[in-house]
C-alpha cells in the first residue's frame, strides 16, 4: 500500500507542480500581454502626435512672424506630449538618450517663445522640459527660464511647477529614475492648470 501511495503522491505532486508552473506561465503571459498592450498603445499615441498638423484655417491669416510663433508653439506641444508618453506610460527615465534629444529640442522652442505673444501657453512645455533636466547646469538654466517666465507673465501655475520640479529633482538627482510627479501633486492636494 505504501508503494502504491508513493507513486500516486508523486504523480499528484507532479501534477501540482505542473499546475503551478502552468499557472505561473499563464500569469506571466497575461502580464506580458498587458505590458505589450501598453507599449503598443504608447507607440500609437507617439505616431498620432508625430502626424498631428495645425488646422490650416487656424493659421492661414497669420503674419509670417505670428505663423512662426504658432508653429513653434505647436512643435513645443508635440514634443511635450511625446515626453509625457515616454515618462508616464513607458516609464522612461529622464536621462534616456531619446528623452534628452527631445528635451533639447523642446528647450529651443521654449527659448524662442518666452517673451513672445505665445508665452501664455508655455506652462506644460516648461514643466515637461524641467522634469527632463538631468544635470545641475540644465536645472539652473531651467530655473532661470522659469524666473524669466514668472517675471514676464506672472502665472500662478508656474510657481507651483517650480516647487514640483524642486521635489522631482531632489528625488532624482541624476535623472536616472522615474519620479511620479502626479503622486506628488496628489500628496500636496494640488492641481496645476497647464492651459
Amino acid at each position: 500500500m505504501g508503494v502504491s501511495q508513493s507513486p500516486t503522491y508523486s504523480i499528484n505532486n507532479d501534477d501540482d507542480e505542473n499546475d503551478d508552473t502552468d499557472s505561473q506561465i499563464s500569469s506571466r503571459a497575461k502580464v506580458s500581454r498587458k505590458l505589450f498592450d501598453v507599449i503598443t498603445k504608447a507607440k500609437y499615441l507617439e505616431r498620432q502626435i508625430d502626424e498631428a498638423k495645425p488646422d490650416p484655417s487656424d493659421i492661414s491669416s497669420l503674419t509670417d512672424e505670428d505663423l512662426n510663433l504658432q508653429l513653434t508653439l505647436f512643435e513645443s506641444f508635440q514634443i511635450s506630449a511625446k515626453l509625457f508618453v515616454r515618462q508616464a506610460l513607458l516609464k522612461c527615465n529622464p536621462s534616456a538618450l531619446e528623452s534628452q534629444v527631445l528635451t533639447n529640442d523642446l528647450t529651443k522652442c521654449i527659448d524662442i517663445l518666452i517673451d513672445s505673444p505665445a508665452q501664455a501657453s508655455l506652462v506644460f512645455p516648461i514643466f515637461m522640459a524641467g522634469i527632463h533636466c538631468v544635470t545641475e547646469h540644465d536645472r539652473i538654466i531651467m530655473k532661470q527660464r522659469i524666473e524669466t517666465f514668472v517675471t514676464l507673465y506672472g502665472a500662478w501655475s508656474i510657481k507651483r511647477i517650480r516647487h514640483i520640479l524642486d521635489i522631482v529633482w531632489d528625488r532624482n538627482p541624476k535623472g536616472d529614475l522615474v519620479v511620479d510627479w502626479m503622486a506628488i501633486l496628489n500628496d500636496l492636494n494640488w492641481e496645476i492648470n497647464f492651459a
